[in-house]
């Protein structure tokens, strides 16, 4: 049986094993697979998690919604990715459900749920992303996740969070790039201050966002 075959072949590390199991799986939909495509997630061999991920984001949302929410605090980028987006996906209705998530996430989950609120366009997940954005105590990572969503979400209430973290040359670039999203003229002078700033990244962050703001960036 396939979810017997992928636990044998990841035991012994038999890899294309698991990935000619994983595709064979994907054809036949087999949800009893779950649990050992989950750790399929958790494999340092990349051909294995790619695999997993594929046959994953065919499946049934709510059959995976856990295993997406597990990966988020997994060490590897393009799973914790997929994971966002796939939480994400399911658009405004899922966010109360990612929200309470985040209330409880470790930090190492935190910058993909942040990525998935914002990918849901809930308005409703503002206050928590900006609790995010604000909280130094928190990755960098999630920090530059809550500036991102801030910026898709385009809810002026992201702004003067946006502003405040100007002067840090972490997330500066990408709050900048949020601000020219939200198109508010509040942003214009914050960011003219940053064209001549000792940071080339964020100087060249703050004139894009000044070009997007267009006439209300101009000068009286």
């Amino acid at each position: 049986a396939g979810p017997d075959l992928l636990e044998l072949a990841r035991r012994s590390r038999a890899w294309w094993v698991w990935v000619s199991t994983a595709k064979l799986i994907a054809r036949k939909g087999d949800t009893r697979a779950v649990p050992g495509l989950a750790a399929g997630l958790a494999v340092d061999e990349p051909s294995v998690r790619w695999a997993a991920m594929e046959v994953l984001l065919r499946m049934s949302p709510g059959a995976v919604r856990e295993v997406w929410l597990a990966a988020l605090a997994l060490p590897y980028p393009e799973v914790r990715s997929n994971a966002a987006q796939a939480l994400g996906a399911g658009g405004s209705g899922g966010a109360g459900e990612l929200l309470k998530a985040l209330a409880r996430a470790t930090h190492a989950s935190r910058a993909g749920l942040v990525q998935a609120l914002g990918m849901t366009g809930s308005r409703e997940a503002v206050p928590a992303i900006v609790a995010v954005l604000e909280d130094r105590a928190n990755l960098q990572e999630a920090r530059v996740a809550a500036a991102e969503a801030l910026g898709r979400l385009r809810d002026r209430a992201g702004v003067e969070p946006l502003i405040s973290v100007l002067g840090e040359p972490d997330v500066a670039p990408i709050a900048c790039a949020a601000l020219g999203e939200l198109g508010d003229a509040r942003a214009v002078t914050p960011l003219v201050q940053r064209l001549a700033g000792p940071d080339g990244i964020t100087s060249r962050a703050a004139l894009a966002a000044l070009v997007k703001l267009g006439p209300a960036s101009a000068p009286d």
